[in-house]
């Protein structure tokens, strides 16, 4: 099995599931991702693009390496994989009093 952990607002968008386990033999990040939104339509908009990429402020990590680093989608998946998927993070200013 392939595990996808997903964090935050990710998690809302998916009923509430921190993970979701899909098929062994899943071929690559794409797959998992197309597996991920079947069964959860509204993560849709969250991870990805118009144009079917990857959204800029979303990672994605595969057993701790972030796939812009390997092979985008493309990244081949073993059986036993597990898929980290994180939204983007708001940060605020921090501000120095004097």
């Amino acid at each position: 099995m392939i595990e996808a952990k997903l964090y935050a607002t990710l998690r809302t968008l998916a009923d509430g599931n921190k993970s979701v386990m899909l098929d062994p033999g899943t071929p690559s990040v794409a797959a998992a991702l197309a597996a991920l939104i079947a069964a959860h339509p509204s993560l849709r908009d969250g991870l990805l693009a118009d144009d079917g990429s990857l959204r800029s402020f979303v990672a994605v990590m595969v057993n701790g390496r972030d796939v812009r680093h390997l092979d985008g989608l493309d990244t081949p998946l073993a059986d036993n994989a597990t898929l980290d998927i994180f939204p983007p993070v708001a940060g605020g200013a921090a501000t120095a009093r004097a």
